[in-house]
């Protein structure tokens, strides 16, 4: 994917700012301008695979679904072999921890560089030595939280085919985007992170750093802001209730397809709908209702003039292996912290797709404990009486 930087000047969705308070506006402007200026549209999540993120900067970078990234650095030294290093911090999805972190086999490749472990119990691993690269990984199994520096290596030569430039490059600095694969177990994350890089002919850094996830898009934007997940005290099976919003950079409002489909995934859990299992209340609501005793998704309203959208669902199994269930952790998992991919695809009536995707992150009080919520009950906002608050991310200056 190409390295670039978005300009911040883009418009605001008229259709509905006027129901936004003037906070939520000027975020909302910036969220459509990098939606605006982004990739192929109509890329999105479906469980396990890629997708693009809005990040730090009007960056982008390419996300595995199974780990995001919050803050990273690196120093490169051009003109001194074995000084350089780079770091990492974020969070896991919990899925792969979910019987402990004891004996999980590590390895990391980046720039080259392909080293191998294996995690003791406290989830952590570093190579030993006087010599030679200096890697260290820690994850805690609880919260999937992980931290990954290398040290005492040379990353200049290669760093240079990612974008780093042996010269003066002043601040803000430039987008240096780095590719990586992390396999934990036996899963492999490939995703690359994208560095503002500032730096002169000896030396230079890269920093990134990524606050709360505002969303990931393919051809739009989905913002969630309530989450609730419920597990049966019977049977390894979910209810989900999700509420949030909908964005398109260029049109105001989602108008459905009178032929064709909306798609629903949530975690490796997908439900598709026909346009016409849809009901219209006038012009302004999108509405399904699945028939009594049936599964997976069982209420879904749109608000097609604040583009405001609430999900929720029936007796979705936990375990994802039939294509039937979602993955999410059960009431038994060690876990109080973790995530699941919610993504969305539409059929429009201009022939176009609505595609969005983005990661909710929930968590419960402690283990053992039925329910997880992510983000707290949202209260009533000022201005134009929006009743929700906008989560803002971290941007450089």
């Amino acid at each position: 994917m190409g390295r670039r930087q978005t300009d911040w000047k883009g418009r605001c969705m008229s259709g509905f700012e006027s129901s936004i308070p003037r906070l939520g506006r000027i975020i909302l402007a910036l969220l459509a301008a990098t939606v605006a200026g982004s990739g192929p549209a109509g890329r999105m999540v479906f469980g396990g695979e890629e997708s693009e993120c809005a990040d730090s900067a009007g960056l982008t970078g390419d996300v595995s679904s199974d780990l995001r990234a919050d803050k990273g650095d690196f120093a490169i030294h051009f003109n001194e072999a074995g000084r350089d290093r780079f770091r990492l911090k974020g969070e896991l999805n919990g899925r792969l921890l979910d019987s402990g972190a004891e004996g999980l086999a590590i390895r990391f490749r980046m720039a080259g560089l392909d080293i191998s472990g294996t995690l003791n119990a406290n989830g952590n691993f570093r190579t030993e030595g006087e010599i030679g690269p200096r890697f260290r990984f820690s994850v805690r199994p609880k919260t999937g939280e992980f931290l990954l520096s290398v040290s005492r290596v040379f990353l200049a030569e290669e760093f240079k085919a990612f974008g780093v430039l042996q010269t003066d490059v002043v601040k803000p600095g430039i987008p240096v985007s780095v590719p990586m694969t992390l396999t934990l177990g036996g899963t492999d994350m490939e995703f690359r992170t994208v560095f503002a890089y500032t730096g002169s002919a000896k030396s230079g850094v890269g920093k990134y750093r990524w606050g709360k996830p505002v969303g990931k898009h393919g051809s739009g934007l989905l913002l969630f802001n309530r989450a609730v997940v419920e597990e049966d005290r019977e049977h390894p099976q979910h209810r989900f209730k999700i509420q949030g919003y909908l964005a398109r950079p260029d049109q105001p409002q989602i108008v459905r397809s009178d032929f064709g489909n909306w798609t629903f995934s949530i975690g490796s859990f997908t439900q598709t709908i026909p346009c016409t299992a849809m009901n219209s209340k006038g012009k302004r609501h999108v509405r399904f209702s699945a028939p009594k005793g049936s599964y997976g998704i069982k209420k879904f309203d749109l608000d097609t003039k604040k583009m405001k959208f609430y999900l929720s669902t029936r007796g979705i199994l936990a375990d994802g292996s039939t294509g039937r269930g979602t993955d999410f952790p059960t009431v038994g998992s060690p876990l109080t912290s973790t995530a699941f991919t919610f993504a969305v695809s539409l059929d429009l009536d201009n022939g176009e797709a609505f595609s969005a995707s983005t990661r909710v992150y929930v968590k419960r009080k402690a283990v053992g404990i039925y329910e997880w919520t992510g983000l707290k009950k949202p209260k009533t906002g000022g201005g134009g009486g929006s009743d929700f608050k906008w989560p803002v991310p971290y941007y450089f200056p």
